[in-house]
């Protein structure tokens, strides 16, 4: 069955409470298999004409291998998307991953961890479960989507792709007011070089062309791939040096002839100009076109353009090609293209309200329209810019302050980066955001993140901002309650200033922090994340609104092992205590084994929890560990463990504990199986393994060696057999022990063509050997 994605927000309830069923489109965005949507098929077409460096993609490759997400930026047109399903089918072919998925646009975190899990939960029943890669496009398109990148727990076993154009809005990971899950080495900067385009260039035309003459197109379109493609099809480029000096590098007319000139149907007339590029505006900003905005172009002229999605909404291949079309359009008719454009934003915001729609839907097209008119960038007309226009234009001006009250701060947000300090524009933010009207857009729209007001507004602006929030408080739990989770109450708090924080919590109901800690299926993780950029005295506060009643309430009611080690590493040590206590107590220790097993929690993250715990307290390690005991380390492996998290498990727990771990393990060797087993059929790479031994080898050559004896050197061929390479086995043998080391030439001697799948591995997959 074709699947279409749907724009728009998802039904969560749905997807929580009704599991029985798979998730399809009509019950809001979903995730689809790659086959099922428009962009694989576009991938199959063009993948052939795009190159990539072996080394870049083996980078990405091996960064998804250990970290499980990582996130793609790059500038529109240059091949996000298609890099993505690149890496899909690459990690298809080498059985990294048994079924690959797409979502374009996303919803939020929490919805997106539903559709994971509900399709999880399908092919437990089915009893058919596997190793999944979820692409998620123009992650761009929803507030605080950067910011709240969720850690590695909510993928488990499988691995994950953003793709975004924001280039420069990501947040680092020092920033006051955010803490991002991604590492700096998961974020990946996709530009296209002039060499990269040069290569693209050379192998979608039949007509070569040199470097000095790519480098003046290159320079043009700014390596946008997409407009290179059209441009290839449709339009004759200069033949020689000197005309390419002249800076003619697009044959405009031709182009426009090729789309325009030569069927009735297509023609442009004075008639349908004016609503042709209306459509072609929409398009360009990357905005599907709702029923109520068509007109008969699209149905005309435009028909071939255009694919329907959602709700009858139009969407154009790519935005690229809506720019090449609209500088064609003002080429040939003689048109300003800085006026025609301008001419477009007033149509659409004369016509964006429409009263016929319902409230929440109308809220959505405004605030979906802004973003993206205030996030464009030209390409083909650089020299150009929207700043003095979405500055200091009257319509756009007046329109905003009509409609202060459906605008979220997200999208207040885009509007201030780039509005300047004297025009009117940013006097309409600065008059709603001191008023009573702001906390009845935040809890109307569920939008609560305030952080960037702290550089936007004044001091004195900031304090009546605050004293706006202190007298709603009931009004803003209320809506958090009922419409957000925990993330959204942490948003508040951290956009407070500490007196602020204190006074709010000061007023919170303790029953409210309950439901909604206790509601949150992601062990806590990112409440914990929150709450250790939060001051020691908001903490404190926060805290004494919550009994250790309740504490054992929300710890046995969802927590999973790594939430709650989340929650005590980020804690203040009076919690932290008050925890370590709560684990030895009414079988909790039991009961977040159960949960984590039960939920099918990730514990890849178990190890490097215990290693931010010992940077706090080696004493709390203990206690912890204590508690948790090696019986019940020993029932998570057995359900979740693979080789990779034994070694991690192994590496950070305190000697004690590493002790208690070799026996279990002498004891144990079907446990060893298993996740021998487990790290095979599920991929997962063994990249890092010989740093877990490294660092072992460092701290205690006895669990070191507790270890290689619980693997086994054949283990270790089994390992490298299915994922090793020349690297892996270097670093291998490089920091196992003496014995091991000899046990490992012995069984390399004996097997020559481990070394030839080892080499065939290392040169097909495009290792570098740079570090060998």
């Amino acid at each position: 069955m074709n699947l279409q994605i749907n724009k728009g927000s998802a039904n969560t309830q749905n997807i929580e409470n009704q599991y029985n069923y798979p998730p399809t489109t009509d019950r809001g965005t979903a995730f689809v298999p790659i086959s099922d949507c428009r962009e694989e098929k576009y991938y199959t077409e063009i993948k052939d004409s795009l190159y990539y460096p072996p080394e870049y993609l083996d980078k990405i490759i091996s960064t998804l291998e250990t970290e499980h997400s990582i996130l793609i930026q790059g500038e529109q047109g240059s091949g996000k998307s298609i890099l993505s399903f690149k890496i899909a089918e690459q990690m298809k072919s080498q059985e990294y991953i048994t079924s690959a998925y797409y979502l374009n646009p996303p919803s939020d975190w929490n919805t997106i961890k539903q559709w994971v899990q509900s399709v999880h939960f399908q092919e437990k029943i089915t009893h058919n479960e596997g190793i999944h890669l979820w692409i998620i496009d123009n992650l761009h398109k929803i507030a605080d989507a950067i910011e709240d990148f969720p850690d590695s727990s909510i993928w488990g076993a499988d691995y994950c792709i953003c793709c975004t154009r924001d280039l420069n809005r990501i947040p680092s990971e020092d920033d006051v007011y955010y803490k991002i899950a991604l590492s700096k080495k998961q974020i990946f900067r996709h530009k296209i070089d002039e060499k990269i385009f040069l290569e693209c260039y050379n192998t979608m035309s039949d007509n070569k062309i040199g470097r000095h003459e790519s480098d003046y197109l290159y320079r043009y379109i700014g390596g946008n791939l997409a407009l290179l493609k059209y441009i290839i099809t449709n339009g004759n480029l200069p033949h020689s040096l000197t005309d390419w000096s002249k800076g003619q590098f697009i044959d405009f007319h031709n182009i426009y002839l090729n789309y325009f000139g030569f069927e009735t149907t297509n023609r442009i007339t004075q008639g349908n100009l004016d609503d042709i590029l209306k459509m072609l505006f929409l398009s360009q900003l990357d905005f599907s076109i709702p029923l109520y905005l068509q007109c008969d172009a699209c149905q005309t002229v435009l028909k071939n353009f255009y694919f329907e999605i959602a709700n009858k909404e139009l969407e154009m291949e790519h935005t690229s090609l809506a720019e090449l079309l609209t500088v064609c359009i003002c080429k040939e008719h003689r048109l300003n293209y800085l006026s025609a454009f301008t001419d477009c934003i007033h149509w659409t915001l004369s016509n964006l309200v429409n009263h016929r729609l319902e409230e929440r839907e109308q809220t959505r097209q405004i605030n979906r329209f802004l973003q993206l008119l205030y996030s464009y960038q030209f390409v083909l007309n650089q020299e150009q810019t929207l700043q003095e226009l979405l500055s200091y234009d009257e319509c756009l001006t007046d329109f905003l302050s009509k409609n202060v009250c459906c605008i979220l701060p997200s999208t207040w947000k885009k509007i201030t980066e780039i509005a300047d300090e004297d025009s009117k524009i940013n006097a309409v933010f600065h008059k709603f955001a001191t008023s009573a009207q702001f906390i009845d857009t935040i809890c109307l729209n569920c939008d609560y993140d305030l952080r960037f007001f702290k550089d936007s507004l004044s001091q004195t602006e900031l304090a009546e901002v605050e004293t706006q929030l202190l007298s709603r408080v009931t009004d803003l739990m209320e809506s958090i309650v009922k419409n957000g989770t925990e993330v959204h109450l942490m948003h508040l708090l951290l956009s407070l200033s500490e007196e602020a924080a204190i006074a709010f919590i000061e007023q919170i109901p303790s029953h409210d922090l309950v439901r909604l800690l206790s509601g949150n299926n992601n062990g806590l993780s990112l409440y914990a994340r929150y709450y250790s950029l939060l001051g020691d005295e908001v903490q404190n506060i926060l805290d004494t609104k919550i009994a250790t009643d309740d504490y054992r309430y929300i710890l046995m009611t969802s927590a999973s092992i790594c939430g709650f080690l989340s929650l005590l590493a980020a804690a203040a040590d009076s919690l932290r205590k008050e925890l370590c206590r709560l684990l030895t107590a009414d079988n909790l220790s039991d009961r977040l084994i159960q949960n984590t097993t039960e939920k099918n929690y990730s514990i890849g993250t178990l190890g490097l929890l215990l290693r931010e715990l010992k940077k706090k307290s080696e004493e709390v390690v203990m206690s912890f560990e204590s508690a948790i005991g090696v019986k019940r380390y020993e029932k998570l492996l057995q359900a979740q463990g693979n080789i990779l998290v034994l070694a991690r498990l192994t590496q950070y727990s305190s000697a004690e504990m590493q002790i208690e771990l070799s026996r279990m393990l002498q004891s144990n060797p079907q446990l060893i199986q298993t996740l021998l087993d487990r790290t095979i059929n599920e991929g997962h790479s063994i990249g890092t393994l010989g740093l877990s031994i490294r660092e072992l080898k460092r701290t205690s050559m006895n669990a070191l060696t507790a270890f290689e004896d619980a693997i086994g050197v054949k283990g270790y061929e089994r390992l490298l057999q299915a994922q090793g390479n020349i690297l892996v086995l270097a670093v291998l043998t490089q920091y196992s022990s003496a014995e091991m080391q000899i046990e490992l030439s012995r069984m390399l001697q004996s097997n020559p063509q481990l070394i030839q799948t080892l080499l065939d591995r290392t040169i097909n997959e495009g290792h570098s050997i740079g570090t060998l």
